[in-house]
């Protein structure tokens, strides 16, 4: 690390001044990385325990809904304020109420399943708490994760840029439940294991990570992501990984899966996938 002298006072900073203001910013941050997600149910609509819950986790997976998953019914939220590194004018005049909230939508993928879609990125510092919470209120029976991990990440044979990618990791109940029925892995269709070395962070990490705590059976689909908006191929594979995962673990997920052909299903992706495109570009512009 370089240190610059001021161009004022001539003064150099040394190691210990940025590690106490590094101490202090932390201890200022900590507190929000403690708040717990509020889950809140649509009105008339009871809370659902004991289901198999089906997270995607980021803009990516999120594109799988419509096109791999049946439309489901809006059943609820979960919400949580964001974490805020840099105090804003507003919070300083108003009040920490201005600080904006990270929201994920709950839907009903039918009897026993419960769908949670999470677009935007929850920061890592803030996904252990968000796991605990929404695990402790929902009470799933199973998990099944899909998210994607950039390539940076990566530790594995392949090379991303010219392959679609996608892999599987498993809780050990979920490894043993497998087992037990005589669908391993391979034979149950699921994606390769993920390479050792390879780096998974945030929200797919933390819930996975709790379901190992509480003996839960989950298991997680991810795709090694090269574009900031990917294409319908990718999609597909990482979409296939999903209907596996999901028929080896709820005995309901054939009902919730889209059955068409390969050629709509890439279609169908291919639009999500142009219409998240066509909106960045716009927010580029604009901006």
């Amino acid at each position: 690390m370089v240190w610059l002298e001021d161009p004022l006072t001539g003064d150099v900073p040394h190691r210990g001044i940025v590690e106490e203001e590094d101490e202090e910013q932390a201890a200022e941050l900590a507190p929000q990385y403690a708040v717990a997600p509020a889950v809140e149910w649509a009105p008339g609509q009871a809370a659902v325990e004991g289901a198999t819950v089906v997270f995607l986790a980021g803009q990516a997976a999120c594109l799988l809904a419509g096109a791999v998953l049946r439309q489901a019914q809006t059943v609820g939220s979960i919400a949580v304020p964001e974490l805020v590194r840099v105090r804003s004018p507003l919070e300083e005049e108003f009040g920490t109420g201005h600080q904006p909230v990270h929201t994920c939508s709950l839907h009903a993928l039918g009897s026993g399943l419960l769908l949670v879609l999470s677009p935007r990125d929850l920061p890592a510092e803030q996904a252990p708490v968000w796991a605990r919470a929404v695990l402790a209120a929902l009470q799933p029976r199973a998990l099944v994760v899909a998210a994607t991990l950039p390539a940076m990440n990566y530790r594995g044979p392949g090379d991303p840029a010219d392959e679609d990618l996608v892999f599987s990791l498993q809780t050990e109940a979920a490894a043993a439940a497998g087992a037990a029925g005589g669908a391993a892995g391979a034979a149950a269709g699921l994606p390769p294991p993920l390479p050792e070395g390879t780096m998974l962070g945030g929200l797919p990490a933390a819930l996975l990570a709790r379901a190992e705590l509480q003996q839960l059976p989950a298991t997680l689909v991810a795709g090694v992501q090269v574009q900031q908006v990917p294409d319908a191929q990718f999609l597909l594979a990482l979409g296939q990984g999903l209907s596996a995962a999901l028929r080896s673990t709820a005995p309901a997920a054939e009902a919730a899966l889209v059955q068409q052909p390969r050629g709509a299903t890439l279609a169908a992706l291919g639009a999500a996938a142009d219409a998240v495109y066509r909106s960045s570009a716009s927010s580029s512009i604009f901006s």
